[in-house]
């Protein structure tokens, strides 16, 4: 393709992304009270009044979502605001990832898309459920992990680490991050050299210092989530 088009091209699916994040928001937005609360959906709306650091089935992320946009008012569109807002969000950060690792508003707008229009991850960027901060935290780790790996900085080491802690918060399927992301230091012979440094390990002990409060609140409770799951 030449320079020109390209270009053209790259400006074309960026500008068609913001407007089909804007045009699904919306979307989102118009039916998100238009059917009543899931179960699932009522039990994590439960667990908002009754806010901890754990549950018997999840950590808390999901519970401090909900106690947020349901503050003044807990009818369904603002039980729901939370994880359409959580959604908007995934969708930018992955853009962002996309555009670090292939530099290409083209696979950036695709991944977007990709992702939106799966139909369990529609309904996960709709109902109140662990997963929709799960997703947030999940590209957040993923986009500061490349930066760390590609830059050196520390910041960004610190910012991965919060973003992990941020994950097990959300759910505690994150910690699969972990073999994720240690599989790719392996298999990577440009970025292999990380494990033999302290910033990965200092950003996963920063990650369980934010995990800290669900591990204590666990240990007062028989670690009785650990063990259900």
């Amino acid at each position: 393709m030449e320079p020109g088009n390209q270009s053209n091209s790259q400006s074309t699916c960026r500008t068609l992304f913001w407007l089909f994040l804007a045009l699904i928001t919306i979307f989102r937005l118009f039916f998100a009270d238009k059917f009543g609360l899931g179960v699932d959906e009522s039990h994590y709306l439960l667990y908002s009044r009754h806010l901890a650091w754990g549950y018997f089935d999840h950590p808390p992320m999901v519970a401090f979502l909900a106690a947020l946009t349901t503050l003044f008012d807990d009818s369904v569109f603002w039980v729901r605001l939370g994880p359409i807002i959580c959604s908007t969000i995934s969708l930018i950060i992955l853009r962002f990832l996309a555009l670090e690792l292939y530099r290409d508003e083209r696979v950036a707008f695709g991944s977007s898309i990709l992702l939106a229009l799966m139909p369990y991850q529609h309904l996960l960027m709709v109902g109140l459920l662990p997963d929709a901060t799960l997703n947030i935290f999940w590209c957040g780790t993923l986009l500061a992990i490349w930066r760390a790996m590609n830059s050196g900085k520390w910041s960004m080491w610190i910012l991965a680490g919060l973003f992990f802690g941020g994950a097990l918060l959300s759910k505690y399927h994150a910690v699969l991050l972990v073999l994720c992301l240690l599989g790719y230091f392996i298999t990577s012979s440009n970025h292999r050299f990380w494990l033999k440094k302290v910033q990965p390990y200092i950003a996963a002990l920063i990650g369980l210092i934010v995990f800290a409060p669900n591990i204590i609140w666990n240990a007062r409770h028989d670690w009785i989530s650990y063990s259900y799951q």
